[in-house]
């Protein structure tokens, strides 16, 4: 019977911590932070019962060798790197749910540059063999590092790279220059995504009055719009000329998504706060994101995919 102490006794915390988790409520907590406590139970439980499990298959084999055992000691790992993870990084406000969560979901974006890169580079062309120009070459030429430049810089980058490669190379490279129009949009939005995370949604709060926690759970739940936006987007480059409502309806969500974000971030801002506090050399306010979005919609309406 008192090998049946330990497994009683997690049974009794388990349920204090299913307890404690039902606590939290939406209106109150956040529905971001909400549903993240309650994820991260729900995980823990299930490791828990696992290993409860493995400690009864050990109990009734007798012994700690052999596939009982290691067994045991995998799951026993499972749950004390839960709780590990849990005590780092479980927020303690829904607007540090929400921005680990906008971080997590930037991924998207980051990954939809990466494959357009591929792309770009290899169909870059080339002279002869061992020729490694990349996308940056012809800019490092004429002294310009595009890597320090504003967002509106780089998407002017990004279209007169597109020029240069059509007169230079001809239609062969149509593909490069969809490739490098559509990496400029991205790219714009990747960096109003970071914009709005370390200015809306920075520690301590960087508004006056902050806003309710019903304001940052739906600019989260706008951003995973945007996130299947993107994908369509980028989807893109491999369009096919002979049907362009692919291309219309890829457009037009995008700059769905974008107003639908435009007014989510404006939500934020109440009437009489306008400026951002910390912001001493730049005024970020609600002006400032409602011209960023704006910008990047008519570069999205400029898209014009080349065959």
């Amino acid at each position: 019977m008192a090998a049946l102490s330990p497994l009683k006794s997690l049974s009794i915390h388990c349920s204090e911590l299913a307890s404690n988790a039902a606590c939290f409520d939406a209106a109150m907590h956040g529905r971001t932070l909400t549903n993240h406590v309650r994820r991260v139970v729900r995980d823990l439980l299930n490791a828990t019962q696992d290993l409860a499990g493995a400690h009864l298959s050990l109990l009734q084999g007798g012994r700690g060798r052999g596939s009982a055992g290691e067994d045991y000691l995998v799951k026993t790992a499972a749950v004390h790197d839960l709780i590990s993870r849990a005590r780092h990084s479980l927020p303690s406000e829904n607007v540090s749910a929400v921005r680990q969560a906008w971080d997590e979901q930037g991924a998207i974006l980051r990954d939809a540059l990466e494959e357009l890169d591929e792309i770009a580079q290899s169909g870059i062309p080339v002279e002869g063999e061992g020729d490694e120009d990349n996308l940056s070459d012809g800019w490092d030429e004429l002294g310009l590092d595009t890597s320090a430049a504003s967002p509106h810089q780089r998407g002017l980058a990004e279209k007169v790279s597109s020029f240069i490669i059509r007169r230079q190379f001809g239609h062969g490279c149509s593909r490069l220059s969809t490739t490098l129009q559509l990496h400029g949009v991205i790219a714009q939005m990747l960096d109003l995504h970071k914009q709005i995370q370390t200015k809306l949604l920075a520690q301590p709060s960087p508004f006056v009055n902050p806003p309710p926690n019903s304001s940052f759970d739906h600019l989260l739940d706008v951003r995973t719009l945007l996130g299947t936006a993107v994908d369509e987007l980028a989807s893109l480059v491999h369009f096919d000329s002979d049907d362009l409502s692919d291309l219309h309806d890829a457009k037009s969500e995008f700059v769905k998504a974008l107003e639908a974000m435009d007014s989510a971030v404006g939500a934020l801002f109440p009437d009489g706060d306008t400026t951002l506090r910390g912001d001493e050399d730049v005024k970020i306010d609600r002006a400032w994101f409602h011209d960023r979005f704006r910008e990047l919609g008519s570069h999205i309406d400029s898209l014009v995919l080349v065959s």
